[in-house]
């Protein structure tokens, strides 16, 4: 059923929203390592292609969790420490720098993706980590944790929300923007 759906949407898609497609695919296909996968970023993110199969013009994730987070925070945007998980080329970094916010921290396992990240000019920290446990971060050192397409198959553990509530002062806020394609894949776990 999925390869019909996948194979109809490619065949009614412009060349350049099958190539986004695919490109994204590849990311989340499955079967891969991390370090797979973070090669793969690395290589996709310092081609300039993430940047162009991911604009705005076809993926608003990044915008709208940073109008969300803006929507909370709004005041005292340039005092907020937010950590973007899975930071990428620093798409949500930009928005959220956009908006005022100035206390902001790059994770991501991707050397590529995190070079470009940085070249935003936005971020005051950056950290090269896959997201797991006990990560070299103090306890409660974010007023808000951002994680915008990081979720799937092979990319962040259900597991790792525990992490994230740990870096998160309490009382604080946590924004995922995530798909229902990549829901399938946690299995409908439960956190104990």
């Amino acid at each position: 059923m999925a390869d019909i759906a996948f194979q109809n949407y490619v065949n009614n898609a412009s060349r350049e929203d099958a190539e986004a497609y695919h490109a994204t695919f590849q990311a989340y296909k499955g079967g891969l390592t991390q370090e797979q996968i973070a090669d793969y970023y690395s290589q996709w993110g310092a081609s300039g292609e993430y940047d162009i199969h991911l604009g705005a013009g076809r993926y608003l994730g990044p915008i709208q969790a940073a109008r969300a987070i803006g929507a909370y925070f709004v005041s005292h945007r340039e005092n907020v420490r937010i950590l973007d998980v899975a930071a990428g080329t620093g798409k949500v970094g930009q928005e959220l720098y956009n908006l005022g916010f100035r206390c902001l921290d790059a994770l991501d396992p991707s050397e590529g993706m995190l070079k470009k990240a940085k070249e935003r000019g936005v971020y005051t920290k950056t950290f090269q980590l896959y997201f797991e446990l006990n990560l070299p971060i103090p306890d409660d050192s974010y007023d808000c944790l951002v994680v915008v397409g990081g979720m799937g198959e092979g990319h962040l553990p259900l597991e790792s929300l525990y992490e994230m509530i740990r870096l998160v002062k309490p009382g604080m806020n946590s924004k995922t923007r995530e798909t229902f394609d990549n829901i399938c894949w946690y299995g409908y776990k439960r956190i104990p």
